[in-house]
């Protein structure tokens, strides 16, 4: 059995446990009334995904959201702007997303069988 770590988005009430529960925990937060305090929330909220949870990740629809919030979604939790992206988390956890993506899709491709020519089609063995 596996156990999950409730991750709490500091200054706010948002528990979530996973990737989706981030997204959907992002979103919630982006309709919140304009404020210094949803701004410095979404900001928070960026700051509280770690490795750990995109690692876990395991559909490729939820990372593209995540993606999407990152390099596009409201300001206070998209990257910023170049020139100013020191000590910004956005950039990593993108980088993160990205390669968790490749892996996810590489493992897809991956044929299925037990012996070497249907795991290596380039390469015969005679």
């Amino acid at each position: 059995m596996r156990t999950f770590f409730a991750n709490k988005t500091p200054g706010t009430n948002l528990t979530w446990y996973t990737l989706e529960g981030w997204v959907k925990a992002a979103h919630e937060l982006d309709h919140r009334r304009s404020s210094s305090a949803r701004h410095k929330a979404l900001d928070a909220h960026a700051r509280a995904l770690t490795r750990s949870v995109i690692n876990a990740a395991s559909n490729l629809e939820t990372i593209d959201q995540a993606l999407a919030l990152l390099k596009w979604g409201p300001g206070s939790l998209r990257r910023p702007q170049k020139g100013h992206r020191e000590g910004a988390p956005q950039t990593a956890l993108i980088e993160d997303l990205m390669n968790r993506r490749r892996i996810l899709e590489r493992d897809c491709d991956i044929p299925s069988g037990e012996n070497w020519n249907t795991m290596h089609p380039t390469s015969r063995v005679s």
